[in-house]
């Protein structure tokens, strides 16, 4: 269910002591629940809470992330402008009173963060959860969550609120970065170069509003190098890390081609890292999904014939799949 948080918006009473009492044991149990990851409990308090008049950011807090968790991205838009409001005009509504900033300060460092890891971690796994998040998605809405992280960002600027403002730094990059993939994804039914129609299936290609599309076709036809076989192009959707070392590629050329090789220098230190520590699942995630799944799902049978790796047996079938894979399935 979508909750509520248009009353967040109106003007809020001031209160002389705004907040939840120090002694109501409703506060911590909201932070027992939230550490038990059932934010739909915690939110269930916090919405209890607020219909008494009572506005705690603390509350707020397991609220509004609860709200990301049922609305996804497409309502994004509207915590942020709660989150605008919250830190603007109805400030002094919030509790509690002693050190507020403060407390906003901890709270929406901790919705930031927890938000920008939920999204990384299920875009990487491609995990149901992320098809929901991004149900209803799309550039126009996307845009509109953008516009209003942009007010979130200046209304962040004071010194306060160092620490949200750098946690929302990584959620920000996280929705540009899935904004540029959005934006470059293929519209539905388009035909790519080539003449061969986009995939439909749901096995066979990506949702309307996947993210970006690394190739123009899905295993379109390359040309052939010279002594070599032929090339294939592979159609899957781009990882956020992903995009991050393609924006740090293009940092590195335009800083050469500029002729500023201090910040170049640290630019490829950085890309050589990525490098020597690259893993394909971190950025290429959409390709193991189904071996991750597969393997999982059949490890009590697999571990019965990885006990033979060492067996003769065992390794003549490795050297045959290894120099003929196609005839190692097919035999």
């Amino acid at each position: 269910m979508a909750r509520e948080l248009a009353m967040f918006l109106e003007p809020i009473d001031v209160l002389p002591e705004p907040g939840l009492d120090a002694g109501d044991p409703r506060l911590a149990e909201m932070v027992s629940l939230a550490e038990r990851d059932q934010y739909g409990a915690a939110a269930d308090l916090a919405e209890e809470v607020t219909r008494e008049g009572v506005h705690d950011v603390r509350a707020l807090s397991f609220l509004l992330y609860q709200a990301f968790r049922e609305g996804g991205l497409a309502r994004v838009d509207l915590l942020f402008e709660v989150i605008v409001t919250s830190l603007g005009p109805n400030f002094e509504a919030f509790g509690p009173a002693r050190r507020r900033a403060e407390h906003f300060n901890k709270r929406l460092s901790w919705l930031f963060d927890t938000m920008a890891r939920a999204l990384e971690y299920h875009q990487k796994h491609g995990t149901p959860e992320w098809g929901a998040l991004r149900e209803g998605l799309d550039p126009g809405a996307l845009e509109r969550v953008l516009q209003a992280g942009q007010r979130v960002a200046e209304a962040l600027s004071a010194d306060p609120y160092a620490s949200a403002g750098q946690a929302f730094g990584r959620l920000m990059s996280f929705l540009r970065a899935h904004a540029e993939a959005l934006a470059k994804a293929p519209a539905p039914g388009a035909v790519p170069a080539g003449g061969q129609p986009a995939p439909t299936s749901k096995e066979d290609g990506p949702s309307p509003s996947a993210p970006a599309l690394a190739s123009a076709g899905e295993d379109a036809a390359m040309p052939t190098p010279a002594g070599g076989a032929p090339q294939r192009r592979v159609e899957f959707m781009a990882s956020h890390p992903l995009l991050e070392l393609l924006a740090k590629l293009q940092a590195f050329e335009a800083l050469v081609e500029r002729g500023e090789m201090g910040k170049a220098a640290i630019v490829a230190d950085d890309v050589q890292q990525l490098i020597e520590g690259f893993d394909p699942r971190l950025y290429f995630p959409e390709i193991f999904v189904r071996f991750s799944a597969l393997l999982s799902d059949h490890i009590g049978l697999l571990s019965e014939h990885l006990e033979e790796r060492d067996s003769v047996a065992w390794k003549a079938r490795r050297q045959f799949y290894l120099v003929d894979l196609e005839g190692f399935v097919r035999g």
